[in-house]
């Protein structure tokens, strides 16, 4: 009894620090329990993995050509629709996806089904939505009108992440919240640079705290958005000053926190940008000298000697 009291506590403590809740391991020992038997014949292993394998391949592309053929239809007949059948076809169908994918989630057997149809109506609802401000809505203000469609999924995803904790829905999330705060700095009229600069800033420090969480899967794209358009700022903002080398001092700290958070997504948009840097340096203010050529040669060097360290970095640090 004391050795299941002791195992007890240890899976406790492993499910706090992995924030994992009783239904993620509900899945997991469901799956655990479907799985083959390590002690069948090696032919049986095989013959079940293919099965399985094969039965997925079906599903999605059951799916595809699902979602293909509602797409053709939807095109093909989109003139002659009212704007009863419009909503109904986009939104309504959206919604259904939706739903049955709340469902999938509840019911082991249909559980994988739940991803594709999360995509789907993420992909219909807002044209339901934009297809209803455009015959309702008489005003101009598209930044408004994205700004409560992407708000309105982005809230309904949220929602059911925080039931459900489903990765897909998390990423669906910040997806439309990313356009959310697109069109908001766009209605402020804040500058594109200072946009980037900030949503790329946000998207790195969000990113480093999903690193510690199961949805750390999604991270490398949130990485190389937020690096890129915070660089990209950066640049932007630093261009032609007198401080216009602390980007290269912020592309190296870059390289830095790749080797924190151990993103190899990082470590390469960091590394370009210092080389894009270099050269652009070297354009400016070498191209009339009568040591460009040398400056190349140097150049050539430190290119060759940021991509050895670069190796050396994913090597020592992050793989």
């Amino acid at each position: 009894m004391a050795d299941r009291d002791q195992a007890l506590a240890e899976v406790v403590e492993l499910m706090r620090a992995h924030g994992l809740d009783v239904d993620e391991v509900r899945v997991a020992l469901a799956d655990a329990d479907q799985a083959v038997d390590p002690a069948a014949p090696a032919a049986v292993r095989a013959d079940d993995t293919r099965a399985s394998i094969l039965t997925r391949v079906l599903a999605y592309l059951g799916g595809t050509f699902v979602f293909a053929g509602l797409g053709v239809f939807i095109t093909m007949n989109w003139e002659s629709m009212n704007f009863a059948a419009r909503v109904v076809i986009t939104l309504g169908a959206g919604l259904a996806a939706f739903v049955m994918a709340l469902v999938a989630i509840n019911d082991e057997r249909f559980e994988k089904a739940a991803t594709p149809l999360f995509l789907i109506a993420a992909f219909l609802e807002p044209i339901g939505l934009m297809v209803i401000f455009e015959e309702t809505y008489t005003g101009n203000d598209w930044q408004a009108i994205g700004m409560v469609v992407s708000g309105t999924i982005a809230a309904q995803q949220l929602l059911a992440f925080a039931r459900y904790r489903r990765t897909t829905l998390l990423f669906i999330a910040m997806t439309f919240l990313v356009g959310f705060a697109l069109l908001l700095f766009d209605k402020l009229g804040v500058d594109y640079a200072l946009t980037a600069l900030v949503l790329g800033t946000s998207l790195i420090s969000i990113s480093t705290g999903l690193d510690k969480t199961p949805h750390a899967v999604t991270t490398p794209l949130w990485y190389f958005l937020g690096a890129s358009w915070a660089l990209y700022g950066l640049f932007d903002v630093l261009e032609n000053t007198a401080v216009e080398v602390l980007f290269l001092a912020a592309a190296s700290g870059g390289v830095y926190l790749s080797t924190v958070v151990r993103s190899r997504t990082l470590l390469f948009v960091a590394t370009i940008a210092m080389l894009a840097y270099i050269g652009y340096f070297s354009a400016e203010h070498f191209v009339q000298s009568i040591g460009w050529p040398v400056a190349l040669m140097l150049f050539g060097l430190v290119l060759i000697g940021l991509s050895a360290m670069a190796f050396r970095i994913n090597r020592r640090y992050i793989r």
